[in-house]
């Protein structure tokens, strides 16, 4: 596949889209829309060391904080070796993380297939 769109429905008027493609210019960024404002980050991961991030709060005014640069592989190498170590706890379970992707995955595929929307409850 060289380019794909995704679109989540969620309970409660909530919903994801989703873009990916092969020779696009480079981009990772979320945006997150509410009923009072919408944040926006820039340059979401796969960030050089130096460079600063950018998230913009936009509701009735605007305010944008940089955040510091850092080395997110440095951070994710730390973060599984502590888990290895048991020197900490994951904030989140990373094999349930990974089987909710592969279930969406596997949704976006069937979706591709039959033409027509898939629920996850068709899995």
């Amino acid at each position: 596949d060289e380019k794909g769109v995704l679109f989540l429905k969620y309970g409660n008027n909530e919903f994801a889209h989703m873009e990916f493609g092969y020779g696009l210019s480079y981009q990772s960024k979320y945006e997150i829309w509410g009923d009072k404002g919408h944040l926006r980050l820039t340059r979401a991961y796969n960030i050089p060391s130096d460079m600063k991030a950018s998230l913009l709060m936009e509701s009735s005014n605007k305010k944008e904080v940089l955040i510091k640069p850092t080395n997110h592989f440095r951070l994710m190498f730390d973060s599984f070796a502590k888990q290895i170590l048991h020197l900490d706890k994951a904030s989140f379970d990373f094999e349930s993380d990974l089987l909710s992707q592969a279930k969406i995955m596997d949704a976006a595929r069937n979706s591709y297939l039959k033409n027509k929307p898939v629920t996850l409850d068709d899995l």
